[in-house]
């Protein structure tokens, strides 16, 4: 079964916009320009700050454990996308399968969504979740992108944290990233 992530087909249902998007970003500028707020999900038990208003989707995807309801909150800013996803596998799964190989497959999914080659990968742990710190380069046409995402297993949830951009000119600077990256937290 093919497991697709909520930013990955959002990312290709806005690809054919990418040109407009590129453009927008050229002229919003700096990414610390952009209006950074706090974003609380009572719902999905995580706290974020994202680049501007938040939209909300959720899906039905067929997994391995069954359906689930991924939830992806998420803001396009420029020719970026920054999200986070959950979703809830039934209590019993991460008993039979360990919480790695669906991080692997999740992993597979959003590199393949952007045409992903080279791919960096860390793995991270805290209280309360382990996961990966993922770096991956690819391209849709004549666009390169660039992913970074961080996916984590807490409990029965999988979040997916995941910025996407265009590389080079307007790519995402890095104190973007970490502002985003640094602010996650799960809240029980």
């Amino acid at each position: 079964m093919r497991q697709v992530s909520l930013i990955g087909a959002r990312w290709l249902r806005w690809s054919h916009w990418f040109g407009v998007l590129a453009s927008a970003a050229l002229l919003a500028g700096c990414f610390n320009t952009l209006d950074w707020r706090e974003f609380r999900s009572a719902d999905g038990r995580f706290t974020v700050t994202l680049p501007g208003k938040v939209l909300h989707d959720k899906r039905e995807l067929t997994t391995p454990a069954g359906t689930l309801s991924m939830h992806m909150d998420s803001v396009s800013a420029g020719s970026a996308i920054f999200g986070v996803g959950y979703a809830d596998y039934p209590p019993s799964y991460f008993a039979r399968v360990r919480a790695e190989t669906v991080i692997s497959g999740l992993r597979d999914a959003l590199v393949k969504n952007i045409g992903g080659g080279k791919i960096i990968e860390v793995p991270i742990s805290g209280k309360p979740y382990q996961g990966i710190s993922l770096h991956a380069d690819g391209g849709q046409g004549e666009h390169k992108l660039i992913l970074d995402a961080r996916l984590l297993v807490s409990g029965n949830r999988l979040y997916q944290v995941v910025a996407i951009g265009e590389a080079g000119k307007g790519r995402i600077d890095r104190d973007a990233l970490d502002l985003f990256f640094n602010s996650f937290r799960i809240t029980e």
